[in-house]
């Protein structure tokens, strides 16, 4: 017999690699502030006090008792949201080098040598993500929010956006990676920033997109169902959305303007553009932002700041939009009403904040908008107030058209903003297209629900027919559990009776002295008793029944309710 071969040993670690997978399972500890009534993972009994009773531990947020801490210690650290990391050794790792905006000497070392965090067989069901942050965005939200998705990813995944210079030494870096998705933190701005980049890099597939909203407005966010604004809350929460996100598509616009003597200007339009009256207003806040940045230190702020000069703009002159300029949808003129101090081109339906302009359409004659339908609605407004009033919903926005190709002549020098973006723009012409679809992350608690209401909707016969049966069984079983109850009554009248006439028997035979009957002559005697005073159970048509018949009836009714 041949010998058996030796099974080779596995690899050993280096010291180098035992250590550093030693560190990537430490807890990270901090002290106190466990609310009330939380449950330690350790021993499962719940906090009874607020203060520095216990530790919860910052990368996989487990909470234990002081005297738990060695129990927790003694197993290892797993990351809650371990499917969003990416320690992996990068495919292109000469850009983490060669690129002067990288800054930091360890981010390549970092990069390359942690191990695999993910143990799983395939990565078809990992999603790691890389985060841009504009600390710019929300007054002070920025900074921390900074710290604090380093502290729950990893450091070369979260990258501040005006440090350095754009998204694009993060979005070179993680160029490739499978599954990726991208966290903008920000305002309509970023976000529009960090797509437009991922444009320029030829990304394929486009990854989708989420955002933890900072800006003033947060339109596109609330229309991807992210809120209106982040104040601080726990990302754990927001990290776990993201990983459970839906992909949906979002359609992307070339906005041409044209002006004589000049080149092209091109810029790309995700949410909506303005011109007029509401463009003026963000005008007016922009440049006092970047004047006066000190006066912007909160979202409440800011929202402040806009409502101040929205009240302004009330009482002011707006310009007559129908004289200064002529649209086109798809080769179509609109005619504009005279009073027109505001025109909107919408690829959302949010706006300013969460204003829906365009509304519900009572005469059927355009098709229900949506972010992927590849149409644009246009919609006016007569002023500032008209403005105030649709936000309180007192009024409605003026619905001129809806179309997939826009021309727009201006005759005269007007505001307008382009996805929060406003500037003066000189007599010109200007096309809006359809350039193509981005993927998005949509967070929304009630899209289960709408797909469970339209199966429902498309199955309704089906669902009617079951119910009615539903209904008809349920009323079936009352009347029998009626009649069980009706014939337990009977029967513990008919059982009292019984005793008592036996011991009547009993008592009456002692008296005379006569003989003990037997079982048989008794039952017999109790039975012609019985029917002489006619207290024999009767039948739910009034026929009188046996002992045997009518413990018969009980245990068949009782079968068929399921009762004991």
């Amino acid at each position: 017999m041949s010998p058996t071969p030796a099974v080779p040993s596995p690899p050993r670690l280096t010291k180098w690699k035992r250590a550093t997978k030693k560190a990537l399972e430490k807890h990270h500890l901090i002290e106190g502030n466990i609310p009330i009534g939380t449950d330690c993972d350790v021993c499962k009994q719940s906090f009874e006090f607020f203060g520095v009773n216990g530790v919860r531990c910052s990368r996989c947020e487990k909470k234990v008792h002081t005297k738990c801490i060695s129990a927790l210690c003694d197993k290892p650290c797993l990351p809650r949201h371990k499917n969003l990391l990416y320690r992996k050794k990068f495919r292109n790792q000469e850009l983490l080098s060669t690129d002067p905006g990288i800054d930091s000497p360890d981010i390549s070392r970092s990069i390359a040598h942690h191990p695999p965090v993910h143990s799983h067989d395939g990565e078809e069901n990992l999603t790691p993500v890389i985060a841009f942050v504009n600390p710019k965005s929300g007054g002070q939200a920025g900074p921390k929010l900074l710290k604090n998705l380093i502290r729950l990813l990893e450091g070369h995944q979260v990258f501040n956006i005006v440090e350095d210079q754009g998204p694009y030494k993060g979005l070179k870096a993680f160029k490739g990676v499978k599954n990726l998705r991208v966290i903008v933190c920000g305002g309509d701005g970023t976000v529009g920033w960090v797509m437009s980049a991922i444009d320029q890099l030829q990304f394929d597939p486009f990854p989708p997109v989420g955002i933890i909203p900072l800006g003033t407005g947060n339109d596109l966010a609330q229309s991807l169902g992210w809120g209106t604004g982040y104040n601080g809350e726990d990302l754990s929460p927001i990290l776990d959305a993201v990983e459970d996100a839906l992909i949906v598509n979002l359609d992307r616009w070339n906005v041409a303007i044209a002006e004589v003597d000049k080149d092209v200007e091109r810029k790309v339009m995700n949410n909506y553009m303005s011109i007029g009256v509401d463009a003026g207003i963000a005008l007016e806040f922009h440049n006092l932002r970047e004047s006066s940045p000190g006066l912007f230190t909160s979202q409440t702020i800011n929202k402040f700041w806009y409502a101040h000069y929205g009240l302004m703009s009330m009482f002011g002159d707006s310009n007559e939009l129908a004289d200064l300029l002529d649209i086109e949808v798809d080769d179509k003129k609109l005619t504009l009403p005279m009073g027109l101090g505001g025109i909107m081109i919408l690829n959302l339906q949010s706006y300013s904040g969460g204003v829906n302009l365009w509304g519900i359409d009572p005469t059927g004659l355009y098709k229900t908008p949506g972010i992927d339908d590849g149409l644009l609605e246009v919609v006016g407004i007569s002023g500032g107030f008209h403005m105030g009033t649709i936000q309180v919903k007192l009024s409605e926005a003026i619905r001129l058209g809806q179309g997939f190709n826009l021309k727009i002549k201006m005759k005269k020098i007007l505001p307008i903003q382009v996805d929060g973006e406003p500037w003066s723009q000189n007599p010109c012409d200007m096309q809006v297209s359809f350039r193509n679809q981005a993927r998005m992350l949509f967070k929304n608690e009630e899209h289960t629900m709408s797909n469970f209401r339209s199966t429902i909707t498309n199955n309704k016969d089906e669902f009617a027919d079951v119910d009615r049966e539903r209904r008809f069984l349920k009323s079936e079983n009352e009347t029998l559990k009626k009649e069980v109850r009706r014939l337990r009554r009977e029967l513990r009248s008919y059982g009292e009776e019984r005793t008592q006439l036996l011991k009547r028997l009993e008592h009456l035979e002692k008296m005379t002295g006569i003989t003990t009957h037997s079982a048989s002559e008794t039952s017999k005697e109790f039975s012609g008793v019985l029917g002489s005073r006619n207290v024999m159970p009767a039948t739910s048509d009034g026929s009188d029944v046996s002992d045997e018949a009518l413990e018969k009836e009980i245990e068949a009714a009782m079968e068929e309710v399921n009762l004991d």
